[in-house]
């Protein structure tokens, strides 16, 4: 795959036959051919001038937009797989991915029965990719029965839509399934939110596999728990294996669940599996102890009195890196540390900077935080050394930006939001803009589409005035 997304303007169904269009919770998908390749693929398009009619939240819709782009490249077997995206001479957004046979909806309903071992099967799978979405920091938040395609004559099961299919542009706002989405979604910032939204969603589909329900004594599950937190779940017949594992999955407090991996350790049990037949090594012993972080969100992670552990730091190592285990690390740089005496009662130091994160070949690689003793601080991938791939810059001017690095510079797709509120939205290049960009002024009184090269404006493209309803071109 070259492009995650091409940024050339197309006709919507350039090289595309419309076979058949299916209506969903989240809008319609269409099913269509390819006239190069012959097969049959799912296609679903975004409506931008819809979404730039609501400033109020567009800000909000762009950056959810520049993070589902941002899943496009992921890679496993129960995951949907992204074939191509493009923008249409129409104002749309077309994104194209594999063709599924069903939804897991559809294969509930036409199965009245599912055996505990088929259950156990599907379960298992989903929580294999939920593990590797979390394993790179990306939340699903809105898994149901409708986002779970099957395949292979249902033998086969993937995670699909991280939010295009969710997006409500006539609301402004990302629908969500009131049954399946955790309680605390509605209720909190997503940047507070962690993983273990995704693990209540997936209780839930659990108990909509053993019953065909997604209600619990006539009410939805999350209502029954906000009223009684201490409620139990029951599964009645042969279904009551699953019980324990269930009600563990619904704490309403988040970090009181278990985490994806606990879950698809007692699955394997069930089933009498080695849970390493499910799981590559590396994403058992390297990224679980990244990514656990007591159930918080990993770009929401702070540190805390780094004065109290510095102390006990500095008594392990003499150079300038502790290794906690083979995938982390804490780096500190400083240009004044004095040794404890034997009490440990005092330490003198000044720390510079600081990095905690992962650690391969001696150099910082992976996911990490790196804090500098200006105000900045960075969270995301790091390559060698080097800013590298999807992260969030927190600049001490007051100026953020999310999106992609490439060499320690700002390269691809990304949403700069300056400090007085104003939102810049795009490609960039070498810290440059350059290619197609969206600004959008802090109150959403003005919108404008902008073309660059390397930071220079070529072309305003569209100006949208919301204050007087005036559009120029």
């Amino acid at each position: 795959m070259d492009k995650i997304v091409d940024l050339s303007l197309k006709d919507k169904m350039y090289k595309y036959q419309l076979v058949a269009e299916n209506e969903g919770l989240f809008g319609s998908v269409l099913k269509v051919k390819n006239n190069e390749d012959n097969k049959f693929y799912a296609m679903k398009i975004l409506n931008l001038k819809d979404t730039m009619a609501n400033p109020d939240n567009f800000g909000n819709e762009m950056i959810n937009i520049i993070k589902d782009i941002n899943t496009f490249n992921l890679n496993h077997p129960n995951i949907t797989k992204f074939h191509e995206s493009y923008f249409t001479f129409d104002d749309k957004f077309v994104i194209v991915t594999e063709q599924s046979e069903s939804n897991l909806k559809t294969f509930r309903e036409n199965n009245d029965s599912l055996s505990n071992d088929k259950i156990a099967d599907i379960m298992i799978q989903i929580m294999k990719a939920i593990i590797h979405l979390n394993n790179r920091n990306i939340m699903h938040r809105r898994l149901s029965p409708q986002n779970i395609q099957v395949f292979e004559n249902g033998s086969k099961f993937k995670i699909c839509d991280f939010g295009f299919s969710q997006l409500d542009t006539k609301q402004s706002t990302y629908t969500q399934d009131p049954y399946f989405t955790a309680p605390e979604v509605e209720s909190s910032d997503v940047f507070n939110q962690s993983q273990q939204v995704d693990v209540w969603s997936a209780g839930i589909i659990l108990y909509y596999l053993c019953t065909g329900n997604n209600r619990y004594e006539e009410l939805a599950i999350p209502q029954l728990k906000k009223q009684d937190e201490n409620k139990v779940i029951s599964l009645n017949g042969d279904k009551n294996v699953f019980e324990q594992l269930l009600n563990k999955m619904l704490k309403l407090n988040p970090q009181q669940r278990l985490d994806a991996y606990s879950v698809l350790s007692e699955l394997c049990n069930l089933k009498s599996e080695s849970v390493l037949k499910h799981l590559k090594h590396v994403e058992l012993k390297g990224e679980r102890n990244i990514n656990k972080n007591d159930g918080r969100c990993p770009f929401n992670m702070k540190i805390k009195e780094i004065n109290s552990f510095i102390p006990f730091i500095l008594t392990l190592i003499e150079s300038s890196c502790l290794q906690l285990n083979q995938m982390m690390v804490i780096i500190i740089r400083g240009n004044s540390i004095k040794k404890l005496n034997k009490e440990m009662e005092q330490v003198d130091f000044i720390v510079k900077n600081y990095f905690i994160g992962e650690w391969r070949d001696d150099k910082i690689n992976g996911f990490g935080k790196y804090a500098w003793n200006n105000g900045d601080y960075y969270e995301g991938q790091f390559l060698n050394e080097a800013l590298n791939g999807l992260g969030f810059y927190n600049y001490a001017s007051g100026n953020k930006f999310y999106g992609q690095w490439m060499n320690n510079q700002r390269s691809g797709l990304g949403v700069y939001t300056f400090k007085d509120g104003d939102i810049e939205l795009g490609q960039f290049c070498n810290n440059f803009e350059h290619g197609i960009q969206m600004l959008l002024s802090k109150n959403g009184s003005e919108i404008q589409i902008r073309k660059y090269q390397m930071g220079k404006l070529k072309k305003n493209m569209l100006n949208v005035d919301n204050s007087t309803k005036c559009n120029t071109f």
